[in-house]
Parts: C-alpha cells; sequence; structure tokens
C-alpha cells in the first residue's frame, strides 16, 4: 500500500456517523433510543399506560391499555409528538397512532 503524504485522517466518531448516516442506521438508532427513553420522553404516568411498539414512514404506533386512555391520549398528541421530535432531533415523527391492545 502506497504512502500517501499530507493525508488528512478523519477522526473515527465523524466516519462511523457518516456510515450511520448512508445505510440509514443513524435514524433506527434514534427510534430505539425512544423506545428505551419512553418513559423519560411522555412521563412515567402516560408510560404505564401506553407503549410504543413501532415505527413505520414518520409514523409512531403505541399500544394503550384501555379505552380512557386511549382518549386521553388523543387529547395529548400534539404535545407528545412535539416531545418525542425534540427527543429524536428533528420532524421524525409526522403523526402517532394510538391503539388499544
Amino acid at each position: 500500500m502506497p504512502y500517501r503524504k499530507n493525508k488528512k485522517l478523519d477522526p473515527v466518531g465523524s466516519v462511523l456517523l457518516k456510515t450511520l448516516q448512508k445505510y440509514g442506521l443513524f435514524d433506527k438508532i434514534k427510534e430505539q433510543e425512544l423506545f428505551s427513553g419512553w418513559e423519560g420522553v411522555v412521563g412515567e404516568r402516560v408510560a404505564a399506560h401506553a407503549k410504543p411498539t413501532f415505527f413505520k414512514f414518520g409514523r409512531l404506533f403505541v399500544s394503550v391499555d384501555n379505552p380512557t386512555w386511549l382518549s386521553e391520549l388523543r387529547f395529548l398528541k400534539d404535545k407528545m409528538k412535539k416531545q418525542i421530535n425534540e427527543k429524536l432531533g428533528g420532524e421524525r415523527v409526522k403523526d402517532i397512532v394510538f391503539k388499544v391492545k
């Protein structure tokens, strides 16, 4: 392998970040952070009754344990979406779909 003079090396962290972004894995990592840190984003009270199930095409699907909470969460939807997007760092969540499990 020939020696390259004056070749600037990139820090490993930036190379890793670029690679994750290139293959669409950075978004998946952020989504998993949301799932694992759900209670920290929505609060203990909501997390006790609602759990994220999956994320697809900008829609976050959330399972709710009873119809009363389903109704309550529909009123909190915009606030939750804002909190979640702040956590994810961008407008990744376009809609939240609640469903009683």
